[in-house]
């Protein structure tokens, strides 16, 4: 294990942190979609790509160490988690602007609503750091530098 966290750099620890950070995203927003009354149209597939991203998240992190960060195999999974969870950023963002549109206008006093909207935006940031992370640990070379 000693020598794993030597060979490792950066690149793996921000795309490990991207892992974490999108399936935390992920279990909020099956929080968030399985409320009575305000469930998410597409939800179910948008929770699907934000799984598989988390994944495809933790594929690039260890494809990092394995290939580098600069392989092309780590590229793709990172690119196809990237458009994944983007898509499920933009399927949720889809459905809460018209709760927010509400909420913000006549229906102010639904409680409901706007424990459903604090929800969603809980989702919505630890997906948009998820992205982030991924795209800092881009930014990154392969292996720790010493002095």
């Amino acid at each position: 294990m000693k020598e794993f966290i030597k060979k490792t750099g950066l690149a793996f620890w921000f795309g490990s942190a991207a892992a974490l950070l999108a399936l935390i995203g992920a279990c909020i927003f099956i929080s968030t979609n399985s409320t009575a009354g305000y469930s998410i149209i597409g939800g179910n597939g948008a929770i699907a790509a934000a799984f598989i991203a988390a994944v495809l998240f933790a594929a690039g992190a260890y494809l990092t160490v394995k290939f580098g960060s600069q392989h092309y195999f780590t590229a793709a999974a990172k690119l196809a988690a990237l458009v994944l969870i983007c898509v499920a950023l933009g399927v949720m963002l889809n459905d809460r602007v018209g709760l927010v549109a509400d909420l913000f206008t006549w229906d102010s006093h639904n409680a409901l609503g706007w424990s459903v909207f604090d929800t969603s935006v809980a989702a919505m940031v630890f997906m948009l750091l998820s992205a982030v992370a991924v795209i800092i640990s881009a930014f990154f070379g392969d292996k720790k530098t010493t002095a």
